[in-house]
């Protein structure tokens, strides 16, 4: 509906959104005494119109068995992300996306998993000249020693519809 009313606006019709998705699976990290697997993943809706309509944009972060490491020593987590619209040629366009904390699906994951989302739940327009949108993803914590570690990363780009 939100997408029908945004085209309206820019003085176009739209046709239904079509819903994408990607992933990075089994991304090892460690911080020294605790290792983990993490999963990365994105999901969101696209319609085109006279734009690129970019609706409900998540990203996600599951640190498999991220519970189990003790609060003595990860002391405090962190979740970043971000989307960037790229031309064919790689070339960015408009500004890089960061969706606030937040999510725009449910989903069930194990309960020992550390769990992370961030969603952009509001409609963004982009130009119909970026093809591509590349999606980082990073989980950091922070040590006992007051060390912050990136120790769980990912990038990965996909046809944006």
């Amino acid at each position: 509906m939100l997408l029908v009313m945004l085209a309206s606006i820019f003085g176009t019709s739209t046709v239904s959104a079509a819903e994408k998705s990607t992933n990075v699976t089994n991304v090892w990290g460690t911080i020294g005494v605790f290792g983990a697997y993490t999963n990365f993943s994105a999901r969101w809706q696209v319609t085109q119109s006279s734009v690129w309509l970019i609706d409900d944009l998540q990203m996600d972060a599951t640190v498999q068995n991220g519970m189990a490491c003790d609060a003595n020593i990860c002391t405090e987590w962190q979740f970043n992300a971000n989307a960037r619209f790229l031309t064919a040629g790689g070339s960015q366009v408009g500004s890089t996306l960061i969706p606030p904390t937040g999510s725009c699906y449910s989903s069930a994951t194990d309960p020992n998993a550390r769990l992370f989302k961030r969603c952009q739940s509001n409609a963004i327009g982009v130009s119909l000249s970026a093809t591509q949108v590349r999606f980082t993803w990073t989980v950091s914590v922070k040590r006992s020693d007051g060390l912050w570690l990136n120790a769980w990363s990912a990038t990965k780009t996909v046809p944006i519809s």
